[in-house]
């Protein structure tokens, strides 16, 4: 990622790793902790560096370390590596919805992630929806309200 104008900062501790990237409209903070949890933590930033969006892949509460839980938790590292990868090739499209909210997609091995932030008796949150092709993607959202999201370092 650093060789991309993307800064890393990476902290270990006898509980695992994490590392930090940001851009100049996102922040991600990967976990790895590999006795109990794996996961990454991926907001889209305003100008002002505020949160707009934010996209979480992790392994939940199960526990990765048990053989049991070992297939799922490679298919969260492969989720994880195919949103960082969408990240550095400029794959990863922001914008609004068609009722004017935060939205992000992302592609998928068989299609696309629409994330789109919504309001419920006034808390906010992000919800994903997968759609198997762009003509189902179009229905939802007006794809000229997007644009890719500008990967290099903050300033």
């Amino acid at each position: 990622m650093s060789t991309r104008g993307i800064p890393v900062s990476h902290v270990s501790d006898r509980e695992g790793e994490s590392y930090s990237l940001a851009g100049n409209e996102f922040a991600a903070k990967i976990t790895v902790c590999p006795k109990r949890w794996l996961g990454i933590c991926f907001e889209v930033l305003d100008p002002l560096g505020n949160r707009l969006i934010s996209y979480d892949i992790d392994t939940d509460n199960y526990d990765i370390s048990q053989a049991i839980h070992q297939p799922f938790a490679e298919e969260i590292e492969d989720e994880i590596v195919r949103l960082l990868d969408n990240l550095l090739h400029g794959k990863i499209l922001i914008g609004s919805d068609r009722k004017g909210r935060p939205s992000m997609i992302i592609p998928s091995f068989d299609g696309f992630d629409l994330i789109q932030k919504k309001n419920l008796f006034g808390f906010s949150f992000e919800s994903k929806k997968h759609l198997p092709s762009r003509e189902e993607l179009a229905a939802l959202v007006s794809l000229d309200q997007f644009r890719p999201l500008r990967v290099g370092e903050p300033g």
